[in-house]
């Protein structure tokens, strides 16, 4: 005599194609939902952190600027001593000038480039539009 196999193994519930699909996609729609929170965490930490260094970056900006004028404020008082104090100020302030025009030389160059180098972003979705069409009319 022969063992059965249907027998002896366990009853396994038998669920429906459609079933197995609805719960498939509920259970993808969960893992979904999860990332999506996981991602708002992971935001939030992350806008903390940038925060914080901000505020850093900003603190240390007006401490770099107080040594800037400390600075010129050392060379000014080193000039004093060559020349009168009034000239010594006068000196002072046309090197920051010099300073500033070079700045800002520098910094309308880079933006000329910057204006140059910029993407038309118009002119290339018109060109992928007519390729496109070109591409569906010739079928």
């Amino acid at each position: 005599m022969r063992p059965n196999p249907e027998a002896d193994s366990p009853q396994r519930p038998t669920r429906s194609l459609g079933s197995l699909m609805s719960s498939a996609t509920s259970q993808f729609t969960s893992i979904l939902k999860a990332e999506a929170e996981l991602a708002k965490l992971k935001m939030k930490q992350a806008q903390k952190s940038l925060a914080g260094g901000a505020v850093l970056v900003a603190l240390a900006a007006l401490f770099g600027l107080t040594l800037f004028w400390w600075l010129f404020h050392s060379i000014e008082l080193a000039f004093a001593l060559i020349v009168p104090t009034w000239a010594a100020a006068l000196i002072t302030a046309g090197i920051l000038l010099l300073l500033l025009v070079i700045c800002l030389v520098i910094a309308v160059l880079l933006f000329k480039d910057g204006k140059r180098k910029m993407p038309e972003v118009k002119e290339g979705v018109t060109k992928d539009f007519d390729i496109l069409k070109e591409g569906l009319s010739d079928e």
